[in-house]
């Protein structure tokens, strides 16, 4: 278990409502996830599940709240690297994961059910791209191309890429 505030790169999970409920151990893994995500499939069908990548960021974190005051379930993808941000939003209310949208095999796991996708991470600040842009094509391609094959997998109905005015040419 790892609470929003701490500050880790490693991929982990908070789900605090579920952990205080007692339904999650302290290790949480790929598998954990997987039954973590499908307890949240037991819904009314109007009710859906929707993945926000970069959600704890300001844009994504706004979107959160948003989709979840309409009565979704929201599975929120950060891994905290905006070095801008001096801090990241969760709201107690979505899956929290922290977690690299790089590493296919941890988050294809957070896919099970899902019927909608809102791709909002990215390095999108220009400074960071300067300094490393290698790193940040392949957390912009990479990371892209990733949630894209796990949605195509995983079948998901709709997928809402956004975009950053500094892709411009």
């Amino acid at each position: 278990y790892k609470s929003a505030d701490q500050n880790s790169k490693k991929s982990k999970i908070n789900l605090g409502l579920m952990l205080k409920e007692g339904l999650l151990k302290e290790n949480i893994d790929g598998e954990a996830l997987l039954w973590a995500t499908s307890r949240m499939s037991k819904r009314p069908e109007s009710r859906k599940i929707l993945i926000v990548t970069g959600g704890a960021g300001f844009i994504g974190s706004n979107l959160v709240d948003y989709l979840l005051s309409k009565g979704h379930e929201v599975i929120c993808i950060d891994n905290e690297s905006a070095e801008c941000n001096d801090k990241f939003y969760w709201n107690d209310k979505a899956c929290n994961i922290i977690g690299d949208i790089t590493d296919y095999d941890f988050i294809k796991n957070c896919f099970k059910d899902v019927d909608y996708v809102f791709h909002l991470a990215a390095e999108s600040r220009l400074q960071p791209a300067i300094k490393n842009p290698i790193e940040a094509v392949y957390k912009n391609c990479v990371g892209t191309t990733t949630i894209l094959q796990c949605a195509r997998e995983a079948g998901v109905k709709r997928f809402v890429s956004v975009s950053y005015t500094h892709l411009r040419a």
